[in-house]
């Protein structure tokens, strides 16, 4: 298992027969490095972990959701939405045998940088992170923090500052 295949696009995708719009999208699919198909880990199949188990990434993004890491053993060693979910004592041999550099962690805050370093050591090298926590990281490593609450103030904020334009 590797964690990134190149699709390569056959060659009259790129003739000049195709519409203009058609090469126009994948040259900017190849830009995006999005004719590659990305192998992720998520590690926590609680709440936050499940739905996102079931969200289809590939149906936009050619990302896929390849293994699952939880401490449940009642759903470790099953096959949940299509995706292999492993004990957490498995993760760092998983990850490296399975050449995955990316992970999505949802686990309680009082396990996330404990979680995190053990990623760290496997050799993750980005996270997005969904913990209320703010990791210590390596600068080697990139984490991009999804703060559900902060985003939905964000949202009222602007539809209230939208109001606020219209009454004027």
């Amino acid at each position: 298992n590797i964690s990134t295949q190149r699709h390569l696009e056959p060659q009259t995708y790129m003739s000049s027969e195709e519409p203009l719009h058609h090469r126009f999208f994948l040259s900017f699919k190849k830009i995006l490095n999005q004719d590659t198909l990305t192998n992720v880990a998520l590690v926590g199949v609680g709440n936050m972990g499940h739905a996102l188990l079931n969200y289809n990434f590939k149906r936009t993004n050619n990302i896929r959701i390849s293994a699952a890491f939880d401490i449940n053993p009642e759903i470790t060693g099953t096959i949940m939405s299509g995706v292999p979910v492993y004990d957490m004592s498995e993760m760092k041999k998983q990850l490296r045998e399975q050449q995955i550099t990316i992970a999505i962690l949802c686990v309680p805050q009082t396990a996330a940088q404990k979680t995190a370093n053990e990623m760290f050591d496997a050799g993750i090298k980005g996270i997005m992170n969904f913990t209320p926590l703010r990791l210590s990281a390596p600068s080697s490593v990139r984490v991009q923090n999804v703060d559900l609450a902060t985003e939905l103030q964000t949202l009222i904020y602007f539809l209230d500052s939208d109001k606020d334009k219209n009454k004027k």
